[in-house]
């Protein structure tokens, strides 16, 4: 099986029980396997598979009754599925992260789950949830369950960020005096105006003054839903509420059950 991520290397599996080893071969360097792992399994391997969402990872099952996933570029056992079934064949989901199929000798299949997902499904189904091996000297995350960007904020008006074009380096931006000043004038200022009208004015100052039509749109729905006004809302949107009451009416074949809020009465509550 070729290797998703350098399309010069492949795996060879050896299905010997005496020698139950997986050699990565490079075709720029065809003298010697580039990695061996001897260590996985204690009897023949029978099928191995290429993770393409997070090349790194391989699934192997072999005749130990052992189905591991393994970190190729280091050699470590990552998890072991807790199942004492003999998978002839195991291959990793293309769609569905961290989802391997895994086909018994019965001609069987099952789904296992990298993710602990599985303590939630139904026991009834064949969904296995991995035991995470603790030889492992710290939890792997695969690339998948990786956060893509992320910031926080620090002391010194300071800003850390990070993504992954960046390849996990950090940024620290600190913002300027002239900015600091400009966001302690809008605060002081917004803060002064909650003390003199109330909300809805101020919603009606900002969208006025709102230099763009997405802002103005936040203040006028929010103006909307301080006043509980929800018909409003969906006029904002451009929805027609009668046409949409029609087309559910439509969908569903029946009328719906309205009632005016004059005519719904509230029970007296319990003394």
């Amino acid at each position: 099986m070729w290797n998703p991520q350098i399309p010069t290397q492949f795996v060879v599996a050896n299905d010997d029980d005496k020698n139950p080893s997986i050699n990565i071969w490079d075709l720029r360097n065809p003298g010697y396997p580039v990695a061996t792992f001897n260590d996985i399994h204690y009897s023949g391997i029978l099928s191995f598979s290429w993770c393409l969402s997070d090349p790194s990872l391989v699934v192997s099952s072999g005749k130990d009754n052992r189905t591991v996933v393994t970190n190729f570029k280091t050699g470590e056992q990552v998890l072991e599925f807790p199942t004492q079934t003999l998978y002839k064949r195991v291959r990793w989901s293309h769609q569905l992260h961290g989802k391997i199929c895994a086909m018994s000798d019965e001609g069987k299949s099952s789904v296992l789950s990298f993710e602990p997902e599985g303590l939630f499904s139904n026991p009834g189904k064949p969904f296995s949830t991995p035991n995470i091996l603790q030889s492992s000297n710290e939890p792997y995350v695969p690339k998948w369950m990786q956060p893509r960007c992320g910031a926080a904020f620090g002391f010194g008006n300071k800003l850390v960020s990070f993504s992954h074009q960046k390849k996990g380096l950090l940024s620290v931006h600190k913002a300027s005096n002239e900015a600091l000043s400009s966001l302690s004038r809008k605060v002081q200022e917004f803060d002064s105006q909650l003390q003199s009208i109330p909300m809805t004015q101020i919603c009606d100052i900002k969208s006025k003054s709102a230099q763009n039509d997405y802002d103005m749109m936040e203040f006028k729905v929010l103006k909307c839903l301080l006043e509980d006004n929800y018909d409003a809302v969906l006029k904002q949107f451009g929805i027609d509420k009668n046409k949409a009451v029609f087309e559910v009416e439509r969908f569903l074949g029946r009328k719906l059950n309205r009632q005016k809020e004059s005519e719904q009465q509230v029970a007296p509550k319990p003394v």
